[in-house]
């Protein structure tokens, strides 16, 4: 499934898929008792999803995996502001497009070298 949004003069366009190749590295601590036994009963499945944002003649590639979604594919639409909230998607790729446009391409969380 494909979604196209516009950010901060930013066009995203977003796509999830079915990824049934994910394996975390460690499933109970990845997901809840309910989010396995909902995988196993096929009422959620795993997706990955990638976000292609766009600024004038550049473009930058930002991918996620491991997001459990439902099984319904007609209810991902609906999930979707969800899961961008939640995994701070959109944030995270203005904080990449910030840091890009930046001279100093260093993060604002590192120690300033003396």
């Amino acid at each position: 499934m494909r979604f196209k949004t516009q950010v901060e003069n930013i066009d995203l366009t977003i796509e999830i898929y079915k990824d049934p190749d994910y394996k975390a590295t460690n499933p109970l601590a990845r997901f809840s008792m309910q989010d396995l036994d909902e995988l196993k009963e096929g009422t959620v499945h795993i997706y990955s999803l990638t976000v292609l944002s766009t600024k004038g003649d550049e473009t930058m590639s930002h991918y996620t995996t491991g997001i459990l979604l439902s099984a319904d594919e007609s209810d991902i639409q609906d999930e979707l502001q969800e899961i961008l909230e939640d995994f701070g998607i959109v944030d995270h790729v203005l904080k990449h497009w910030e840091l890009n446009n930046s001279s100093n391409l260093r993060p604002s969380w590192a120690l300033t070298p003396e």
